[in-house]
């Protein structure tokens, strides 16, 4: 090979290796551009909880309720349930106890109510419930009669309980209103000596109480 001949492919080396030099640093140059866009565009998890922690407390206590109580569905605070209870002693709803304890006495004389204003059975003591007392309910369709509140229903059951261990054929202790729970209700009143009635007041579960104490059933 030839002097010239070594310079030239020397020379053609080294264009060769500034290029490749050239290219790898251009790229290793794009790859960091690329990795600090796609951090910028997407935060660490770490950055993320820090920002789920600065959600307003009524915001993330929002998102978890995903099945909330239905409206009026609980008891209203003591100061309001001994104002019911004081109603309907006045109404002759009575005996209960005016202590701001909604125990089976006041559900019982809260399901009289609702029976003679032609409401559902709720026996739920609030203030949607002191409302309907003092200023008069608007009744519910008769076309289809709503089903007892899971409140109603644990008198109803109560009731049951007392009539069977009676010796009275009140049907299924199942907390739901039927002809054969009606009818012992009445045969036990009328051997109590008062006017039957077939429904659930206070004044019947003072009566089972007495006649029948269960433990699970403390009548207020």
């Amino acid at each position: 090979m030839t002097p010239q001949l070594a310079r030239f492919a020397l020379c053609a080396f080294a264009f060769m290796a500034g290029a490749v030099a050239i290219n790898a640093f251009y790229l290793q140059g794009r790859t960091v551009d690329s990795k600090a866009a796609a951090e910028r565009a997407a935060p660490s998890v770490r950055t993320q909880v820090r920002d789920e922690r600065r959600l307003p407390p009524m915001q993330a206590n929002a998102a978890k309720l995903e099945n909330p109580p239905e409206p009026g569905a609980v008891d209203g605070r003591p100061d309001t349930i001994k104002a019911i209870q004081r109603e309907l002693t006045t109404r002759g709803y009575g005996p209960i106890a005016v202590d701001g304890v909604a125990g089976l006495s006041t559900r019982a004389a809260i399901m009289a109510f609702e029976a003679n204003e032609g409401l559902p059975l709720t026996a739920i003591a609030n203030e949607q419930m002191l409302k309907n007392i003092l200023l008069g309910a608007t009744p519910a369709s008769a076309r289809k009669p709503a089903e007892p509140s899971a409140r109603a229903q644990d008198v109803i059951r109560a009731v049951q309980n007392w009539l069977l261990s009676l010796g009275y054929a009140a049907g299924p202790a199942n907390g739901l209103m039927s002809p054969e729970t009606e009818k012992a209700i009445r045969a036990f009143e009328a051997n109590a000596g008062v006017t039957p009635k077939g429904r659930i007041t206070a004044d019947l579960v003072k009566r089972l109480a007495d006649a029948a104490p269960l433990k699970a059933a403390a009548a207020r």
